[in-house]
């Protein structure tokens, strides 16, 4: 089943209003899904640098209904270079930051291994991935010790 049209032209208004039409590109075949970047996505104090390239992989068959609500983004991918202030005050690695997966090779970008947790229905679009990305972002120790 391919895209849900209507629904992802509205996710990418969405994003284009929220973080600006220039911080917002897209390359999405109806059929065979693709992928969205926000550029220039903030970040909470606790990371450094305070901004980071935000891509978000669409699925072939995002938003069609599935047993338990829609097909929904899932996979997430930033900036290498990421780092998390510890508890003493010093920088390092975020954790859940991997190595692209196959399907990315060594673009740029590193996998963020972290998925939200709630049920995808008629309402959610995908600011509920922002923010949780954002949230995850700023309490990404806490979620990890």
């Amino acid at each position: 089943m391919p895209v849900d049209v209507a629904r992802l032209n509205r996710d990418l208004k969405i994003l284009m209003a929220t973080f600006g039409a220039n911080n917002v590109t897209w390359n999405i075949s109806p059929t065979k899904g693709g992928f969205i970047v926000i550029k220039h996505f903030p970040l909470p104090p606790n990371i450094r640098p305070p901004v980071t390239g935000l891509k978000i992989i669409v699925p072939a068959s995002l938003y069609q209904k599935t047993g338990s609500g829609f097909v929904f983004y899932k996979d997430i991918f930033v900036d290498p270079g990421l780092q998390v202030r510890y508890p003493d005050g010093s920088w390092g690695p975020i954790p859940r930051h991997h190595d692209a997966p196959l399907m990315e090779r060594d673009d740029g970008w590193r996998y963020l291994c972290a998925y939200p947790d709630s049920v995808v229905d008629e309402r959610t679009t995908i600011l509920d991935l922002v923010r949780f990305v954002q949230v995850w972002f700023k309490n990404c120790l806490a979620l990890n010790s």
